[in-house]
């Protein structure tokens, strides 16, 4: 016996959007305020700024003398290094999905069956197990950066790697 019947549950997600989009009519004249004069107020001198031009992909933080001149300290590579490290994590973080999917996929398709809902639960787990391997280790490797790139070491120079850019 079904809960809803197949018209009263459309009739009600037909009622919905139509209540969602009346809210969203509505709500610009509940919101409406009186409208003020705007004064413009004086327009600042221009800042001039000079950004050093970096790379991008894997040389992204690196400036341009230093691909160009050959001139790198530890520095550099330092950077290289988290940014091999960021392009790994972003692949596991895909593929881990991606096994996630597949072992989901495979346990339905079991149908029940002991042995295929188990090899699906093993490969979620190997998967998960992975992103927690491959995110440790970035997180160590963001650490020891931070600490010998000479920057502090607080919790938001170690999880955005605050010293590549």
């Amino acid at each position: 016996m079904n809960f809803f019947s197949r018209h009263s549950f459309i009739g009600a997600i037909i009622k919905g959007i139509i209540l969602l989009m009346a809210s969203f009519y509505l709500s610009n004249y509940v919101l409406a305020q009186q409208a003020t004069q705007i004064v413009p107020s004086p327009v600042p001198a221009p800042i001039t700024v000079t950004v050093e031009e970096t790379g991008s992909g894997l040389l992204e933080g690196v400036p341009t003398t230093c691909r160009e001149s050959g001139q790198c300290n530890f520095g550099h590579i330092l950077i290289v290094i988290a940014n091999v490290f960021h392009l790994l994590r972003q692949i596991a973080f895909y593929a881990a999905i991606g096994f996630g999917l597949y072992g989901g996929i495979r346990m339905i398709v079991s149908q029940g069956k002991p042995e295929g809902v188990k090899a699906g639960q093993k490969i979620i787990e190997a998967a998960f197990i992975g992103l927690i391997i491959v995110y440790g280790a970035s997180f160590i490797i963001n650490i020891v950066c931070t600490i010998l790139l000479g920057y502090p070491l607080t919790l938001g120079n170690i999880l955005k790697a605050n010293w590549l850019r």
